[in-house]
């Protein structure tokens, strides 16, 4: 691997004894310091790595994708360095699509293959977005954003801060709101998929949907909450994770 920190992969915690990846796709307007918490609470022998998008944190003064496939092809391009262990990912809402994506990509580039893949909060990617709001005017994106509620009040209620913020949430909602899925075969390893009780944006049916793009195991867990059940259930979130990945990896063993 050419470097422990690329512009693409954020990896806070480089760990010599780890035997798992995990790259951590975030949400539309979300950056890798998202997932930073997570890397105290997992075992250490599953190293978390955070994908960071263009216009964020360290990526400030980059310009945002619009469309997923240049998006995946230059992620590709600096992932691939990665790949010397096993190694998973776990995909958040917009996160989800992009994984899901740059799985296929990897697959069609003979590329070594996750050994698991985590789906949170978005639909399987064959049923389109019920509702366009990238591109509608300000005052009514602003009130949408709030009705998600993910985004702090701090950032919602101030105009710098949120002129700073509305065009990387334009951009990465357009990311997802014009992705268009091109039929492929199933993945020959497990999904599992994670879900809000009382998300209004993803539904328990769409979210089954994804038991179709694998040949392997899939499960579904639901947790209390609405989009953004992260937050409040980041603790058994990652449990799951950790007890699907031994799961995946004791079956690994005895291939």
């Amino acid at each position: 691997m050419r470097s422990v920190d690329r512009k693409w992969i954020v990896n806070k915690k480089p760990n010599s004894n780890a035997r798992i990846r995990l790259f951590c796709f975030p949400f539309a307007g979300g950056a890798a310091s998202v997932f930073h918490s997570w890397i105290s609470k997992l075992p250490e022998y599953i190293e978390v790595c955070s994908i960071q998008l263009p216009g964020r944190e360290n990526r400030f003064s980059e310009k945002p994708y619009t469309s997923i496939g240049p998006l995946v092809d230059d992620l590709m391009k600096d992932i691939i360095d990665y790949f010397y262990m096993p190694y998973a990912f776990f995909g958040y809402s917009l996160g989800a699509t992009i994984c899901f994506e740059l799985a296929q990509k990897l697959r069609q580039n003979m590329h070594p293959q996750p050994m698991h893949l985590f789906i949170s909060g978005n639909t399987a990617p064959h049923i389109p977005d019920e509702e366009i709001i990238h591109n509608i005017p300000q005052v009514q994106f602003i009130e949408k954003i709030r009705q998600y509620n993910g985004t702090p009040d701090f950032i919602l209620n101030n105009k710098e801060l949120m002129d700073v913020f509305i065009p990387i949430l334009r951009a990465d909602l357009e990311l997802e709101e014009t992705y268009r899925y091109s039929c492929c075969e199933p993945f020959e390893y497990p999904i599992t998929v994670f879900g809000g009780e009382d998300d209004l944006e993803v539904s328990i049916e769409g979210l089954m949907e994804w038991n179709k793009y694998t040949t392997d195991r899939f499960s579904m867990k639901m947790f209390p909450g609405g989009h953004f059940f992260l937050r409040e259930a980041q603790i058994p979130l990652l449990q799951c994770i950790v007890n699907e990945l031994k799961l995946t990896g004791n079956m690994l063993k005895k291939l």
